[in-house]
């Protein structure tokens, strides 16, 4: 384990959800990084998710590359997301296309980036859960009206309109 510390010493963790990170492009190639030398390296594209914002300026769309670390890969083909490193004392270059194709280029501090992902993810997080719990106490209202036309029902001897059961489904 302290070696794995030391291997990521001046290193700034930026954790991503399972849909905003791949190791492979949309024909199946494998994302690379390479050098001037012919020589290549195994990466990840990242994408910031919506709601990223560092410094008051909105970034979700943007995306980077950066080295694959051998967890990487096993965690997106499990459907789970996954932590990469950059380094600490370099800014994160960011890119993203437009509808034009234009390309779009901004730089930004690493931990700041990483709080503003953590930041994003917490939102997104919090607001589907209130949305999954109001849902929830609708469909439990849905339930419970229908328990009650069904026992309204019962007692009226099945002469009541059944329609107002349907209304709800």
């Amino acid at each position: 384990m302290s070696e794995q510390n030391n291997m990521n010493k001046g290193k700034v963790r930026i954790d991503f959800p399972p849909k905003w990170v791949t190791a492979e492009k949309a024909n199946g190639e494998p994302y690379t990084i390479s050098n001037g030398k012919g020589e290549s390296w195994p990466a990840v594209k990242c994408t910031l998710p919506s709601g990223t914002k560092v410094d008051g300026k909105d970034l979700s769309g943007f995306s980077f590359t950066t080295f694959q670390k051998p967890w990487n890969k096993t965690d997106i083909e499990a459907g789970k997301g996954t932590g990469v490193f950059v380094n600490a004392d370099r800014n994160v270059s960011l890119f993203k296309y437009d509808q034009d194709g234009q390309r779009h280029d901004e730089s930004v501090e690493p931990q700041k980036l990483s709080d503003a992902v953590e930041t994003a993810r917490a939102e997104y997080r919090e607001q589907h859960q209130s949305h999954d719990r109001s849902q929830e106490q609708e469909t439990g209202l849905d339930e419970l009206c229908e328990q009650k036309t069904a026992e309204a029902s019962e007692r009226d001897g099945g002469s009541q309109d059944r329609s107002a059961q349907n209304v709800q489904r």
